[in-house]
């Protein structure tokens, strides 16, 4: 994210979830909004991905052991990522020069 401009502290999950100040929750996601997953339906221990548009999700995935791009239906297929916490849009982003 801050390779793109985007300002963010180094948040866990449930801080970036319940974060207002750097970040709004969004209901239809776009590129570079960040995806919250999880195996229950909390934000606390929630793995976070990056939007790629078209339905993609780029993130690291400890089971194929490298960065992947998956459709967030192919994570949710699987029970570690079952629950779809929500999506969150970077507000703060730099002055481009």
């Amino acid at each position: 994210m801050r390779h793109f401009g985007f300002e963010l502290p180094n948040f866990r999950s449930s801080d970036l979830w319940d974060d207002t100040a750097h970040t709004a929750v969004s209901k239809d996601p776009k590129p570079f909004d960040l995806v919250l997953v999880n195996d229950e339906p909390k934000s606390f221990g929630a793995h976070v991905g990056l939007c790629l548009g078209q339905g993609l999700v780029l993130h690291l995935s400890k089971r194929i052991s490298f960065p992947a791009v998956e459709t967030l239906e192919q994570m949710q297929n699987r029970d570690e990522y079952r629950f779809l916490i929500g999506f969150k849009t970077v507000l703060v982003r730099r002055e481009q020069r």
